[in-house]
């Protein structure tokens, strides 16, 4: 019931399109090669395109370095509510990911009336996967900020919290720029 929920009704796609090899661009668009940021093959994750440098490695639930194998951060949580901890596991909870939502830090709603947790929601957003998209806090209102060569929406926890990762510059990922922060991609 959890996998159904999350993925807003359907069944988890098992073979889904976004959980394998992709390129992740800067911006609205993935026609520029010059705005590829990121390239997933496998359990690897490239800065740039395949022939880039390793950044980070997934293994398991883990996010490691690919040269000494440490564990930078770890993902726990059940189909329906997901997290990434700084340093591996009992570290602080660096996201939280509710379906194609993913939020900062821990979340907890506990005891809250109903119209604080929407506001909580809101003011703890980050961002949201949409079809091949990732837009800053939500499509009515956050610009996109990465663009997927597939559709990213439906893909597993693991992925969602590698791409927030990266695109936050956090588990060994680079940011939207890259390591070069000030430099700007026109689409």
């Amino acid at each position: 019931m959890e996998a159904v929920y999350r993925n807003g009704g359907s069944p988890y796609p098992a073979n889904y399109p976004g959980n394998g090899n992709i390129g992740i661009y800067e911006g609205p668009s993935a026609a520029s090669e010059d705005c590829l940021i990121y390239t997933t093959i496998g359990t690897d994750v490239h800065a740039g395109n395949a022939s880039g440098p390793v950044i980070m490695s997934i293994v398991g639930n883990d996010i490691v370095d690919p040269v000494s194998g440490a564990v930078m951060c770890s993902r726990d949580g059940n189909q329906l509510v997901e997290r990434v901890r700084s340093g591996g596991p009992g570290g602080p909870v660096l996201f939280t990911v509710m379906g194609r939502w993913i939020f900062d830090g821990d979340i907890s709603t506990q005891g809250k009336p109903w119209l604080e947790v929407v506001q909580y929601f809101d003011d703890k957003l980050l961002y949201t996967f949409q079809g091949a998209h990732v837009y800053e806090h939500a499509p009515y209102d956050g610009e996109i900020l990465v663009t997927a060569t597939k559709p990213i929406a439906q893909s597993n926890q693991m992925r969602k919290l590698v791409i927030s990762s990266l695109i936050a510059a956090e588990c060994g990922g680079l940011g939207l720029y890259g390591e070069d922060e000030d430099e700007e991609h026109e689409n």
